[in-house]
């Protein structure tokens, strides 16, 4: 970050606490001298102080220039997204999931608060331990593309199609993660412009590399292109935002991926649409590729896997270009982008739902490991809290019991 704009941050971030440079510099215990050249003279700010300055002023110290590590190890181990202490972990976690899944289809109607959608776009709190509003979103997609269809509006048809697998499935694994870790608003903003900025990138870099025409160089090659476009837009996306946890980090890859995916069937669609000039070929085109998108094969489930995969080895929770030097990253982009290759390249129907079980495999596997170490870490920082609570009250009772003796003694004098 530049100098000039750590500075234009501090002014910003001191101005809206309604603080001069004196008043805050007292509170820093610094002279006024010293804010004033950080503000103006575009200088670097100390780490010290500018973690001091962001505990007094209540904002990330990130928009200071100021990198705070998170208190984990950065691992080097290739495999460490798929490591669980028991080979049976992640068929527990979704034998459990499934059930829970599941249970909410049967919900009975007055369960539903008739403000948790409301609640699921704005805030953090827990409306449901259950998914279900994925399936609303589901069954009125394709209620519009019927109608749609049936009024021959080819427009609203294929958009309410290409969005009905994406959309619906983010939103299901928005639901799945318990406690709520970010808004569905910002869900869908990721969603709409991750989707639009990714396929610009693609289109950009195509412009220079244009189509090879040996096919399985030229798959590969796509596979490269599009997955590093995603990845670009995700960290693009939350230059600003600090992810702590890679279960974010794969919510907000997933929702980039998806809008990816949505739009890729629209520009799809429409293809076969102005080649056959049949509507009905458009609709087939759209439903197949929404059907590879439920079992495993799509943009959500890799950029998923490559955004989780990033949080995971970022040392700041700050998403920069630098941690895509790790070799972890790397061996997972290179692996994904392989897949992604294959899957254009192969034209074999077996071969197809093997890859297709492979990657849906793969990301549920990562996507359990993740969801575990969350849920542990949530307990754990439970637990910790109500320790410190406990020792809060002994504190207290315990300076009751010593105030009550003073005060005996005090009428034992008296008397």
């Amino acid at each position: 970050m530049k100098p000039k704009t750590i500075g234009k941050n501090l002014r910003k971030f001191r101005v809206s606490k309604s603080l001069t440079l004196e008043e805050l510099a007292v509170l820093l215990e610094v002279e006024p001298q010293v804010l004033i050249e950080y503000e103006t003279k575009r200088k670097y700010i100390p780490y010290n102080l500018g973690i001091k300055i962001a505990e007094v002023l209540e904002f990330d110290p990130y928009f200071i220039g100021i990198d705070v590590l998170l208190d984990r190890k950065v691992t080097r181990n290739v495999f460490a997204p798929l490591s669980f202490k028991s080979k049976f972990t992640p068929f527990r976690f979704m034998w459990d999931f499934l059930k829970s899944m599941f249970g909410a289809v049967k919900k009975k109607k007055q369960d539903i608060s008739s403000n948790i959608i409301e609640n699921q776009l704005f805030s953090l709190e827990e409306n449901s331990s259950s998914p279900f509003v994925f399936l609303r979103i589901s069954f009125l997609l394709l209620g519009v593309a019927f109608l749609a269809a049936w009024a021959e509006n080819i427009v609203i048809a294929n958009l309410a199609l290409s969005l009905f697998v994406p959309l619906g499935f983010m939103w299901f694994l928005f639901e799945a993660h318990h406690p709520r870790i970010i808004r569905g608003f910002e869900l869908i903003k990721y969603f709409l412009y991750g989707g639009l900025i990714s396929i610009i990138i693609v289109l950009f870099i195509r412009g220079f590399t244009g189509y090879i025409p040996f096919p399985i160089i030229g798959d590969l090659l796509t596979g490269l292109i599009e997955e590093l476009a995603k990845i670009l837009t995700v960290i693009f996306l939350v230059r600003k935002k600090l992810i702590k946890n890679p279960l974010e980090g794969i919510l907000i890859g997933f929702a980039v991926g998806a809008g990816f995916t949505a739009f890729e069937t629209t520009m799809y669609g429409m293809n076969e649409l102005l080649t056959n000039l049949d509507m009905f070929e458009m609709i087939w085109i759209i439903l197949l590729r929404s059907f590879y998108d439920l079992i495993g094969v799509g943009h959500h489930f890799w950029t998923g896997i490559l955004a989780g995969v990033v949080v995971m080895i970022s040392k700041s929770g700050h998403l920069k270009m630098r941690d895509l030097r790790n070799p972890v990253f790397f061996f997972w982009y290179i692996l994904l982008a392989t897949i992604h290759g294959l899957w254009n390249y192969n034209s074999s129907m077996p071969l197809t739902f093997v890859i297709a079980l492979f990657s849906l495999i793969l990301f549920i596997l990562f996507w359990s490991k993740v969801s575990i170490d969350y849920k542990l870490q949530v307990a754990l920082e439970k637990e910790r809290l109500n320790d410190n609570l406990i020792e809060i009250e002994s504190i207290e009772s315990e300076e009751k019991v010593i105030e009550q003796e003073m005060t005996e003694t005090n009428e034992d004098h008296q008397e």
